[in-house]
């Protein structure tokens, strides 16, 4: 009777353990919220064009989020003539995006783009494998389209550890929502 009390509290804090992953939700200007790890922290300098950084550096992981109006995404497909290159859509945002990557930015795999739906919104998804400053990296990105905004949501981490991190990355990423005040 003892050793089956014993087995069964083992057993237990086995399962609070592994359930032991506490998120915090950012919300940004009411634009937006993403719900990360509790471990992530607010960060400065991984893209200055980022509205939201968190990076999590014991464990590798990083985070940013980049929102832009529509109106300033077809400002620019118009100032530098691509239309013929980019539609003002979705489509057209993601694939600009991609292409414009660091050129000292080496892609090893990517998983080409899917078309699918993150909490309402019309999204596009891809994953690429490849390396930056000489260090192996892994990165999921989301691109997102709301009512008057483009958000890209790009996750990563090292190479080494993808396996460790990429569920934590796939829930950041579709925990993504438009808040109210940006529909309006």
């Amino acid at each position: 009777m003892k050793k089956a009390k014993f087995l069964f509290i083992i057993a237990m804090w086995a399962v609070i353990a592994c359930n032991n992953d506490k998120t915090q939700t950012i919300t940004i200007d009411g634009k937006y919220a993403l719900t990360v790890p509790e471990s992530m922290k607010q960060a400065k300098g991984l893209n200055e064009d980022a509205s939201l950084q968190y990076q999590d550096a014991s464990k590798e992981m990083y985070v940013i989020v980049i929102d832009e109006t529509k109106k300033s995404f077809d400002s620019i497909i118009s100032a530098y003539s691509l239309y013929d290159v980019y539609k003002p859509d979705l489509e057209g945002y993601s694939q600009l995006v991609i292409n414009g990557i660091d050129p000292s930015v080496t892609i090893d795999t990517t998983s080409g783009f899917q078309d699918t739906k993150i909490n309402g919104l019309n999204a596009r998804r891809t994953t690429i494998e490849g390396s930056s400053s000489g260090f192996g990296i892994y990165w999921k990105f989301a691109f997102l389209e709301g009512k008057k905004n483009f958000y890209q949501v790009m996750t990563w981490t090292t190479k080494d550890r993808k396996e460790k991190n990429e569920k934590q990355m796939e829930d950041i990423i579709t925990s993504f929502k438009e808040a109210d005040k940006s529909i309006r």
